[in-house]
């Protein structure tokens, strides 16, 4: 369109805004150049925009497939994204062996209220293995403003059988039961804060040297004391344990130095107490 006739338009505009005599011709005329001038405007062109859910659509399930970056020293803020990986399975909860890995891994962040630290203990490292759900524990993301939000698990409490002391401290192997049915693996659970290793530490004056998991010796003064756990881990003990634990439960297990993220409730009120002359050997 001309400046010529693009003025012409604006003055018969102006026209009709002062009270001339408007008529079909003096609507049309403005209205013809005006469409005349926008029909040689190219459109703008139309970006594919990928779906996403929305934010009504449920949680999807993931695994934690990275150890956080954990602040050192603790008052640095450190990182604050998780690595997580999606999961599909047919049923709730996931039933062993009938789901799998869907996708890569991906970034993702704590949800409101938690952080990275929180998260510890919970990952999975092995990628080319899928974990069990007595292995781990399955999260669930969800996408908030264009970010993946990890929330914090409903804690579970699970019943097993003893099955042997680690010969390094501070965890034990234990198989799944339901009451009917021995699970085929190992697992590793870790034992209570009370019960762990002091070996080489003072505490309230006395002097601790662990001997095994389950036998160390003391020292006050010159008083020396033989101390055991009470009642003894046995084979085929059931132990409840619990999972997950804020922040985890800091114990590793050798030797895929994997964190143990199942935590020994204690229900049987073990304890270290005093061997006596004539106590059963350890």
């Amino acid at each position: 369109m001309s400046v010529s006739v693009f003025t012409k338009t604006v003055a018969e505009l102006s026209l009709i805004s002062k009270g001339q005599r408007i008529t079909a011709r003096s609507l049309n005329e403005p209205r013809r150049a005006i469409n005349t001038m926008l029909s040689g405007v190219t459109p703008p062109q139309q970006v594919e925009v990928p779906a996403q859910p929305s934010a009504g659509e449920p949680a999807i399930a993931v695994v934690l497939v990275e150890a956080p970056s954990l602040p050192d020293p603790p008052e640095d803020e450190g990182s604050s994204i998780l690595k997580i990986r999606r999961v599909k399975y047919e049923a709730e909860p996931p039933v062993p062996e009938q789901y799998a890995w869907d996708g890569e891994a991906f970034d993702a962040y704590p949800a409101f209220g938690l952080t990275v630290g929180d998260f510890v203990g919970l990952e999975w490292p092995f990628t080319t293995r899928i974990p069990d759900v007595d292995q781990t524990t399955f999260l669930k993301a969800r996408l908030v403003s264009g970010a993946w939000l990890v929330d914090w698990p409903t804690p579970i409490t699970a019943q097993f059988k003893f099955d042997e002391m680690s010969s390094v401290d501070n965890y034990f192997f234990a198989r799944t039961w339901d009451g009917s049915n021995l699970g085929r693996r190992q697992i590793v659970i870790a034992m209570p804060p009370s019960l762990r290793n002091l070996h080489g530490q003072t505490r309230d004056g006395v002097i601790y040297v662990q001997v095994q998991p389950s036998l160390r010796f003391s020292r006050r003064g010159t008083i020396n004391e033989v101390e055991i756990i009470i009642p003894t881990y046995t084979f085929g003990d059931i132990i409840y344990a619990e999972r997950p634990i804020r922040g985890g439960v800091g114990v590793l297990a050798f030797p895929n130095a994997l964190r143990a993220a199942w935590l020994d409730d204690n229900r049987a009120s073990r304890a270290w107490a005093r061997q006596f002359d004539d106590d059963a050997a350890v």
